[in-house]
């Protein structure tokens, strides 16, 4: 099979697992949304023009997306990482969640250390759109096709693992704060 016509047909099995997802819970979440939107977009151009750097670059639409969302957000009363932390960490608990919001409303380094994080990730999700679109752009496909799920995974596991020394850094200094 050429190059184009398989890349579109491996976007099924991530569409059918979404599908699926729906189907079960009834439910759908914007990154399941974002992330079918653009397969079926790559999937479609790719097919339609024979250019299989549409599919490669697939994957620069949710996480440039995301990236952007998160910088927007830093605009708004709350940034995007606090609302995934917060639903992360409570996991829905109503007191969980108030005192999320307490942390948010009564703590100055809370508020920074979550703009901050935000300020983190949207960069490093942008930043990684912008350099898998650039790899698709001057390598060959097969190249980068494997590159790309590298790209982006070494960029999650590089932006969780940064998330999580940072979270044990504030809690030593806020801990060192309370007992002096």
């Amino acid at each position: 099979m050429a190059t184009a016509p398989a890349l579109a047909v491996a976007a099924i099995v991530p569409l059918g697992d979404a599908v699926w997802d729906y189907v079960r819970t009834r439910r759908t979440g914007a990154i399941a949304v974002l992330i079918s939107a653009s397969l079926l977009i790559g999937a479609a151009l790719t097919l339609f023009t024979g250019r299989s750097a549409f599919a490669l670059v697939q994957g620069s639409l949710v996480t440039g997306t995301i990236g952007i969302v998160f910088l927007v957000s830093l605009a708004t009363a709350r940034p995007a990482i606090f609302a995934l932390a917060r639903q992360y960490s409570t996991g829905g608990d109503a007191a969980s969640s108030a005192a999320w919001d307490a942390r948010w409303n009564e703590e100055p380094r809370f508020r920074e250390g979550m703009r901050y994080l935000t300020l983190i990730w949207g960069a490093g999700l942008l930043s990684e759109a912008l350099v898998r679109a650039a790899l698709v752009a001057v390598l060959p496909a097969a190249t980068a096709a494997l590159f790309s799920p590298l790209l982006d995974a070494a960029t999650i596991v590089t932006l969780i693992a940064y998330t999580g020394a940072f979270a044990r850094r504030a809690a030593r200094r806020a801990e060192m704060g309370r007992n002096p």
